[in-house]
């Protein structure tokens, strides 16, 4: 990859930074709550080069503080978090201080795996059946989802 590993938190602070920068210039900052540096810290790039004898969200740590300081010194006012896959019960000692978000991804299947497999969201065979899960999950009215041509539900735009 063209970042070190032990530089992609702060990177990914600056480009962050930049964007939030852009959305305060177009007049769209109001509507942040927080940024989330990464998603689901554990599971990814963030943790190349890492020695490998503690949990992962023990040894991101301190690359994870410097990229939270870094978009701090940048945006002091807007908090700033990282985002764990699961609750890492095992490794809460390793999530940074300067975080202002807790965020976590608990992954509770129970009921969601009741609504994955029900409606087969996760079907390879074309059995998703859309038309029933509108009808039993969604209120009456509700807009249809807008599709473009590559079937992707395009971004909602001002007045529609």
């Amino acid at each position: 990859m063209a970042v070190e590993p032990e530089d992609r938190p702060t990177r990914l602070a600056d480009a962050l930074a930049d964007a939030y920068e852009l959305a305060e210039a177009e007049g769209l900052a109001e509507v942040i709550a927080f940024v989330e540096l990464h998603n689901e810290v554990q599971g990814g790039y963030l943790t190349e080069g890492l020695p490998g004898r503690e949990p992962a969200v023990v040894e991101l740590r301190e690359r994870l503080e410097r990229g939270l300081a870094r978009f701090h010194e940048r945006q002091p006012d807007v908090p700033v978090t990282v985002n764990y896959a699961r609750v890492p019960l095992d490794a809460f000692r390793g999530i940074p201080e300067n975080i202002d978000v807790g965020v976590f991804h608990p992954y509770v299947y129970g009921v969601l795996d009741e609504l994955v497999v029900g409606y087969g969201l996760r079907s390879t065979d074309g059995g998703f059946d859309e038309e029933r899960a509108r009808a039993d999950l969604m209120r009456p009215g509700a807009p249809a989802p807008r599709r473009s041509a590559s079937g992707v539900r395009p971004p909602a735009r001002n007045g529609g």
